[in-house]
């Protein structure tokens, strides 16, 4: 006599019994055994799966965009708004399924919550209040992020815990094709703040993104090209690390290329101290610029840059006929090795 000859009910108490004992492989060979055991042990095998959110297959199949196995969890029953266990780096919390599909790219998966009722496309995680926009466009998936887009329910401009928008993320990714699709609509402000008061340029700038992202913000004339970082203190200017976007600030016509906000040093100060001796000289071609960047001569970026043994940005300034007599004699006074 075997398994199959025996009555349904049975076997399927049987079944219960070992997935209740944690032996689903048993349960599983089971299965596999004749047709209607399969149909009987098949709901149990997925049932069992899905309480167990470290090693679940629907928490394996959102993530690996398995969408056949997708539908069969969703066939027994699983709530499309069942919370799964999430880990990485400082973060341990039960996200949505939409939410795992957008980190892991799943896009396939995606596209099936569109035929589903009961997706809430704004479900923000607990500790970091991030959507699934949010965290398609941090983790890289532009395609997914534009059919997040696409569905008339999701929020362009929802703020994580920090404030940040999806623009912000984009801009702060670099990813320049999301930039443009979202400066196409209308509702998205370009000159966003963040909760630490940080605008879009000044990230751009900040993080060394590309020429291109910083054009298409500065082509909206809607930016605050003298913006101060409530954080830092610094202009997008003073922030800049890449002299190509250096060199496009300061052609802005609205630019104050000598701006230094309180408790904070000019633009030209500060690349001197660094010694980013590029952007020293698009600096100083600037027709506005003061090369003593301070009207306090020890604090003139020629003795910065001195103090910090940037000669080759020491030499730049002493060969500008701009830098004061002060700041000279200061110089030949701290640092003679200099001359």
């Amino acid at each position: 006599m075997s398994f199959h000859d025996l009555p349904i009910e049975l076997c399927t108490k049987i079944m219960r019994d070992l997935a209740s004992q944690g032996n689903l492989k048993s349960l599983s060979s089971l299965s596999e055994t004749c047709w209607s055991l399969y149909h009987a042990g098949n709901p149990i095998l997925y049932e069992w799966n899905i309480e167990h959110q470290e090693c679940s297959g629907f928490k394996w199949a959102v993530s690996n965009d398995q969408v056949n196995t997708l539908k069969k969890f969703l066939q027994y029953g699983v709530p499309v708004t069942y919370l799964l266990r999430y880990r990485e780096s400082q973060r341990d919390e039960l996200v949505a399924p939409l939410w795992l599909a957008a980190r892991h790219g799943s896009i396939e998966v995606v596209r099936h919550f569109f035929t589903l009722p009961d997706v809430d496309w704004n479900w923000a995680s607990e500790d970091f209040h991030d959507t699934p926009l949010h965290v398609a466009i941090e983790s890289g998936h532009t395609e997914l992020a534009l059919l997040l887009l696409s569905h008339q329910e999701v929020l362009i401009n929802a703020e994580d815990g920090a404030g940040w928008t999806p623009f912000i993320y984009a801009v702060s990714e670099g990813d320049e094709a999301l930039v443009k699709h979202l400066l196409s609509i209308n509702s998205v402000d370009p000159d966003h703040r963040t909760r630490t008061g940080k605008s879009a340029l000044f990230i751009a700038a900040d993080w060394g993104r590309s020429t291109d992202i910083v054009k298409l913000l500065l082509d909206t004339g809607r930016v605050d090209v003298n913006f101060v970082s409530l954080e830092t203190l610094d202009t997008p200017l003073a922030a800049a690390k890449r002299p190509d976007v250096v060199k496009l600030l300061i052609e802005h016509p609205d630019i104050d290329v000598n701006f230094t906000p309180a408790g904070s040093a000019a633009p030209i100060t500060i690349a001197a101290e660094e010694g980013r001796l590029e952007i020293v000289k698009i600096l100083l071609t600037h027709p506005d610029i003061d090369p003593d960047g301070s009207e306090y001569p020890p604090e003139a970026p020629i003795l910065r840059a001195a103090e910090e043994g940037h000669e080759e940005v020491v030499s730049v300034l002493l060969a500008d006929d701009r830098v004061g007599q002060e700041s000279r004699r200061l110089l030949a006074k701290k640092y003679p090795r200099f001359l």
